[in-house]
């Protein structure tokens, strides 16, 4: 997603975007630190169950974004699709 990102911005703004990505990072960080807690200290569950949920929400995220992004826009474009 980071190189789609970078491929199909602005060349003047992709800094920017890249810069935009890392913070969407470090908040995905933060919220799965966010998530252990809140399922660790509210259900009570062990560390397996909790890694099976979150790598479940991961593959599913993988396997959408497969199926939702076939090819990069330079691609396309030399393509000439």
């Amino acid at each position: 997603c980071f190189t789609l990102l970078v491929e199909s911005s602005d060349p003047r703004r992709k800094g920017r975007a890249s810069v935009t990505w890392t913070w969407g990072y470090v908040a995905g960080v933060v919220i799965l630190c966010a998530l252990h807690y809140g399922i660790n200290s509210m259900l009570g569950i062990g560390w397996r169950a909790e890694e099976l949920a979150l790598g479940l929400w991961g593959f599913m995220f993988a396997v959408a974004t497969q199926v939702l992004i076939t090819e990069s826009p330079r691609y396309l474009l030399a393509s000439g699709n």
